[in-house]
C-alpha cells in the first residue's frame, strides 16, 4: 500500500507513462510515509472518456491515491501535493490544449482490505 490510479484522458499527455510511475513513486516515497516495495502505481488510457460535452474541452488527468488510515490531512494534502507536480513535470506540450489534474487521496477501510504474497 499505498495504491496509486491515473487516468488520462488522452494518449499522449506525458511524455512517458514509465517516467511519470516512476515520478509519481519516488514523490510518495520522499514524504517517508512508505516503503518503496509496497507502492503499487499503474497509468491508462480508458476506452471511452468524455469532459464537458465534447471533445474539444480540456483534456485531463485524474489521479486516485489508496492508502491505509491514520495519516493526517496534512500528511495527505503533501501527498496529493507532491504526485500534482510530478505529473505536471511529465506533461508535453499537449498541443496548447488545457489540462486538468486531480489527485483525490482515499483512505482504505484496513478491516476490508486484504492482501497476501504467494
Amino acid at each position: 500500500m499505498p495504491h496509486v490510479i491515473i487516468e488520462c484522458s488522452e494518449k499522449d499527455l506525458v511524455k512517458d507513462c514509465d517516467q511519470l510511475l516512476l515520478s509519481v513513486n519516488q514523490a510518495l516515497l520522499d514524504t517517508k510515509e512508505f516503503v518503496a516495495a509496497d507502492i503499487k502505481s499503474r497509468c491508462y488510457v480508458p476506452d471511452y472518456v468524455l469532459s464537458g460535452l465534447d471533445k474539444s474541452e480540456d483534456a485531463f488527468i485524474s489521479i486516485c491515491l489508496k492508502i491505509m488510515p491514520r495519516r493526517n490531512d496534512a500528511v495527505q494534502k503533501d501527498m496529493a501535493e507532491r504526485i500534482l507536480a510530478a505529473v505536471k513535470a511529465e506533461l508535453t506540450n499537449n498541443g496548447g490544449k488545457n489540462v486538468q489534474i486531480m489527485v483525490e487521496v482515499t483512505e482504505l477501510n484496513a478491516k476490508q482490505y486484504h492482501k497476501i504474497t504467494v
